[in-house]
Parts: C-alpha cells; sequence; structure tokens
C-alpha cells in the first residue's frame, strides 16, 4: 500500500467515525425527546388514575382556584379563557394518536393561568361540563364502562 492510499484510509475511517458517532448522538437525543414527552403526558393523564384508583383529587398534585371539565373535542373552553386574559401554563403536550378525549381545566384566577388535564374518552366517559371550586373526579362502572363523576356535584 502506498503512502496515499494509507492516508485515503486513515481519513475515511475518521470520516466513518465521525458520521457514526453523529448518528449515535441524533439516536440518543431523538430517545430522550420521546422519553420527555411521555414523561410530560403522564403528568396531565388522569386516565390511569380513574381506571386504577377509582378516584382523581388534582387538588393533592396542583393548585388551583376553580376547574371545569370540558366535554370531548370541545375547545371553546379554552378560547373564552384566552380571550379573558388567562395563560396556558404548561408546555405543548402530545397527546397520543386519538382526539377523542376530555379535559380538566385547573383555573388559577389569581394568576390569570389554567393547566389541562387529559382523560381518554373510551376508556373513561366523560361526566360533562362541570365546573367548580372543587372537583374530585369518581368513577363507576356502568354497563361496563367506566364513566366519571364529580363528587361535590352529585354531594348537592
Amino acid at each position: 500500500m502506498t503512502k496515499i492510499s494509507r492516508m485515503v484510509v486513515r481519513i475515511v475511517k475518521w470520516l466513518a467515525l465521525i458520521i457514526g458517532a453523529l448518528i449515535g448522538a441524533l439516536a440518543i437525543c431523538i430517545g430522550l425527546f420521546l422519553i420527555y414527552i411521555r414523561i410530560e403526558f403522564e403528568q396531565v393523564n388522569i386516565t390511569d388514575a380513574l381506571l386504577r384508583k377509582g378516584r382523581y383529587d388534582p387538588a393533592q398534585h396542583f393548585v388551583f382556584e376553580r376547574a371545569c371539565i370540558f366535554p370531548p373535542e370541545s375547545s371553546a373552553g379554552y378560547s373564552l379563557l384566552e380571550a379573558r386574559g388567562y395563560r396556558h401554563i404548561e408546555e405543548l403536550v402530545y397527546l397520543p394518536d386519538t382526539f377523542v378525549h376530555w379535559s380538566v381545566a385547573l383555573i388559577d384566577d389569581n394568576q390569570k393561568t389554567y393547566r389541562l388535564l387529559f382523560a381518554i374518552d373510551p376508556l373513561v366517559k366523560s361526566p360533562g361540563l362541570v365546573c367548580n371550586s372543587r372537583i374530585t373526579l369518581r368513577t363507576e362502572m356502568i354497563q361496563g364502562k367506566a364513566v366519571a363523576y364529580v363528587e361535590e356535584a352529585r354531594e348537592h
């Protein structure tokens, strides 16, 4: 092998190593981003708690003054909050491949902010439009399906 061909082989090896390292770093970054997205979703997903425990009380996890439950696919409530100057305090959370969900908006009137929690509708049916200063969600089985209700609304 000539001196030039050895140098070319060495350059090709270094380029392959650099390209491999860049591809590996990109794969690690994508993996970390996907883990981050999953963690963010789990913080706002109340479906699992409703199915596992049959109860979810957002006051145990978040500070808010009132809460509203919006029916599936409804964005009118968020638009109304934003029109009144409220700011969504979380980053964009990527929901699973379903658009069928209902949500709970935890509203802080002092800070003029709101946070959204999500329940996947096919697994736990929505209790409908409910707003209250305190919302404790419970589930009951009706015809083999979990249906959520607001404990405080049933008390009145």
